[in-house]
């Protein structure tokens, strides 16, 4: 759980919603990219504590 926090942390900071126009193509694709690696990191992180 901490390193997903970790990550989250630097996502957040680095990249904050004002920059984050879901209507720029490019954006758009950097933002879902950004959200896959959370949820992967995230469950795998749960699935090595089972």
């Amino acid at each position: 759980m901490m390193e997903y926090v970790l990550v989250k942390n630097t996502i957040s900071s680095t990249y904050g919603h004002s920059q984050l126009k879901t209507g720029h193509p490019v954006r758009s694709a950097i933002h879902k990219q950004l959200n896959g690696r959370l949820v992967l990191r995230w469950v795998t992180t749960w699935e090595s504590l089972l």
